[in-house]
């Protein structure tokens, strides 16, 4: 089961974003034990809490970035935010970035814990308005998967395209969803322990 919303606005121009959330099989260390990773940087990558993954084609073959993601990747890096380890799933030497579309914003697909979300979305805001400045209605493209911890472990997905102005309201909004019950992300009901651990995230961020 998923969750989508599409939204359109009126006027001018035409706004639209797409949120699609949903469950996922992709971990942080399913990601590690990818094949191109080594050994010794998979080590590495294993105390990473937000990991940027590649873009892989057919039996990942070829593995590459969107363009701007080092930039994306030190902007992380260098935040003050201490509860963020930031990692990236790829050795120097398989490092490729990749122009895709020319008119929007693709930003490097991230897996985090869950714990780290709210402080990862309240980030990525920040790169968006360091980036794009007074072009908001820019279109951008985000992938955002959320590995749970604790014993019944479960991830859930969120992409998002649309103008980087709603992406604050829409992903804020996304992390408190539950993709595994229909009723649930109608209602706005969510798992206890998933929001103990976001709101702990919440506070975070709000801190930094």
């Amino acid at each position: 089961m998923y969750f989508q919303h599409n939204k359109e606005q009126s006027g001018e121009a035409s706004i639209r974003h797409t949120l699609v959330v949903r469950p996922s099989d992709e971990t942080i260390d399913t990601w590690i034990n990818r094949p191109y990773v080594s050994n010794e940087l998979r080590g590495q990558l294993s105390a990473a809490n937000v990991l940027l993954v590649p873009t892989e084609d057919e039996q990942a073959s070829r593995v590459y970035f969107p363009a701007g993601t080092e930039r994306f990747f030190r902007f992380l890096q260098t935040s003050e935010q201490q509860s963020l380890s930031v990692d990236i799933c790829i050795g120097d030497k398989d490092y490729q970035e990749l122009a895709l579309y020319a008119d929007w914003l693709i930003i490097a697909d991230l897996v985090v814990k869950v714990v780290v979300a709210p402080v990862v979305v309240y980030l990525i805001c920040d790169y968006l308005e360091q980036r794009l400045g007074r072009r908001a209605q820019t279109q951008v493209k985000s992938r955002l998967t959320i590995q749970e911890t604790g014993s019944e472990r479960s991830t859930i997905q969120i992409d998002y395209e649309g103008p980087a102005s709603e992406y604050r309201d829409v992903a804020t909004e996304a992390l408190t969803r539950d993709p595994e019950d229909s009723q649930k992300l109608n209602s706005g009901e969510t798992n206890l322990q998933n929001t103990n651990e976001l709101q702990e995230g919440r506070d975070a961020a709000s801190k930094g």
